[in-house]
């Protein structure tokens, strides 16, 4: 991830000092900032995913096809299969919530979304599909991100509720 944003950073710097930026270059200077938030949530959520104290890692088998499975004993990790089947734009990120995935799983796949290719900017195509990538992936970690930081703070203050009364007795 430290790569991948330190990349992108040299490309900011790249394009500033450009005279006339091309069309692809000028698109990817306008959403650098979501690209970098992108990075950032994607480290949020693999901290996130290390700091759980889930020590399954849960394999499945591998799937040919939706319905059939390749070799019972070729087992491949969830996390992995989702990452696979998102890339190949099999499943919508959406529907990601209807699988019975653990926190540290679902945070995982997550900041393994967050892990872009390293684009040279010249090509308008390439640009426009990172930007796009960015933004069908990045409105659900932000609502994941939303989520974890509400429960958070109600587990903070279920604590406090808690430590206020025992100390009152």
């Amino acid at each position: 991830m430290d790569s991948i944003f330190s990349y992108y950073y040299d490309m900011q710097d790249k394009i500033e000092e450009m005279l006339y930026p091309s069309e692809s270059f000028y698109i990817l200077i306008i959403n650098i900032s979501k690209i970098y938030h992108f990075i950032d949530l994607g480290r949020y959520f693999l901290d996130r995913a290390i700091k759980c104290n889930n020590n399954v890692i849960r394999k499945i088998p591998k799937l040919e096809s939706k319905y059939k499975r390749i070799d019972e004993k070729d087992y491949k990790y969830v996390v992995s299969i989702l990452n696979d089947e998102y890339h190949k734009n099999n499943i919508n990120i959406n529907d990601i919530d209807f699988f019975d995935l653990f926190e540290d799983e679902i945070c995982f796949f997550l900041s393994l979304s967050s892990l872009i290719p390293k684009i040279d900017g010249y090509n308008k195509n390439d640009v426009i599909d990172l930007v796009n990538y960015v933004d069908r992936t990045y409105s659900y970690m932000l609502k994941k991100y939303e989520e974890y930081q509400k429960s958070d703070e109600e587990n903070f203050k279920n604590k406090n509720n808690d430590i206020e009364f025992s100390s009152n007795e």
